[in-house]
């Protein structure tokens, strides 16, 4: 399969070595080594053209024809696109497949090709399948001593101040008299908030509202570059240009303008998760479909102890990391429904005061002596050392 070996030898390259155009000993071991080079490299790039021949069960005999080495069958490797196909290769969207569907559209006739379709439909969410269900069933036992600590938390927001998103959350911007109106700048806030502060989210809001794009009609009509523009501040305002438009859009063909009257339609929409669906119903249409759990309330409920560790399990009964939506399930099966819509708003203006993500004030909450996790993320660096220090002398 490959000379290249024959010649990589060491008589080879004495012999070519001791010609006169190599007299001198420096230029002898010049060619030598410049000629070893060059035979390996030659010889290395022969090895992997065998390597792949060989690794699709093939050899090249003598009369030039190929044989599996695997069986006795002739093997032809010279595959071409509709054989590919045929072994499983997917189809490609080719100029070819587009002319074909255009004249059987005018001539009536039937096209064997489904995903022709797809070139004219509105962009749609594709479902997510979760590889790792949970098969553990959550405890319906509501965690020990959660009335008082769910107390002494509403007292500490009506005594403390105003929280960002006591003036500036999503059910703040919303209002206005018109219902319709109402319901849809709540979808917007609801799409804006991912990944965004409430001051800018209430910021962009403000701007959508002055240039009257707070409607699924305005939206529509402003091209994705100049509502790119509008919310470039909030974060992945580029993709969430492209999800407004398009749920605009759908809005507009099936609602006639308004939002989706249900859970499922509404996590439907592009850039609709479960957590802005369970927001939006419980603000927009005012009917508790379930508690809406963002960071917040995602990493408050864990440090209070509120959440077993048995509601993330893989199927193999695994611990896995739990996710916001675990938490909600589980919420769910011990809280009572008429705190599912306070809740979220109780804990994310708690979150934004005192329990912070990084170093919480536990020093200035009353519900310390409650919490399983109090004083853990509290001490600063400087603390930490100045309390080893002390424990040393």
């Amino acid at each position: 399969l490959s000379l290249a070996p024959l010649f990589a030898t060491k008589t080879f390259i004495t012999t070519f070595i001791k010609t006169p155009s190599c007299s001198s000993s420096v230029t002898n071991t010049f060619c030598f080594f410049r000629l070893r080079g060059r035979l390996r490299s030659a010889h290395t790039i022969q090895t992997r053209r065998d390597e792949r021949f060989f690794s699709m069960g093939a050899m090249v005999s003598r009369d030039g024809t190929t044989k599996s080495s695997f069986s006795n069958t002739k093997t032809n490797y010279s595959f071409t696109n509709e054989k590919k196909r045929e072994r499983g290769g997917g189809k490609k969207k080719t100029l070819t497949t587009i002319v074909s569907a255009a004249q059987a559209a005018k001539s009536n006739d039937p096209v064997d090709n489904d995903d022709n379709d797809e070139l004219l439909k509105t962009p749609t969410k594709k479902k997510k399948t979760n590889k790792t269900t949970n098969n553990v069933k959550h405890e319906r036992a509501p965690p020990k001593n959660w009335e008082e600590c769910l107390a002494k938390i509403k007292q500490m927001r009506k005594n403390g101040p105003l929280a960002p998103v006591d003036t500036m959350g999503c059910e703040k911007i919303a209002e206005t008299s018109d219902e319709k109106q109402k319901r849809y700048r709540t979808l917007i806030s609801a799409m804006l908030s991912s990944q965004t502060k409430d001051q800018i989210n209430h910021a962009t809001m403000n701007k959508l509202i002055a240039l009257n794009k707070d409607t699924a009609e305005g939206i529509l009509n402003t091209t994705e570059d100049d509502l790119d523009e509008i919310i470039h501040q909030v974060g992945f305002h580029r993709n969430k240009a492209k999800y407004l438009r398009a749920a605009a859009k759908i809005c507009v063909e099936k609602y006639g303008g308004d939002i989706p009257p249900d859970l499922e339609s509404l996590v439907e929409l592009p850039g609709v998760g479960p957590k802005m669906g369970h927001l939006i119903m419980n603000v927009g249409w005012e009917k508790p479909s379930g508690i809406c759990v963002d960071v917040h309330v995602h990493r408050i409920t864990e440090r209070l102890g509120w959440v077993s560790e048995s509601c993330a399990v893989t199927n193999a009964g695994s611990p896995r990391k739990r996710t916001p939506e675990d938490t909600r399930v589980a919420l769910e099966n011990w809280l009572p429904k008429d705190e599912w819509v306070e809740i979220n708003p109780l804990l994310v203006g708690f979150g934004q005061l005192y329990c912070t993500p990084l170093r919480p004030k536990c020093s200035e909450c009353d519900v310390a002596d409650l919490c399983q996790n109090a004083f853990r993320d509290a001490a600063t660096p400087t603390k930490k050392k100045n309390n080893l220090k002390s424990s040393k002398n």
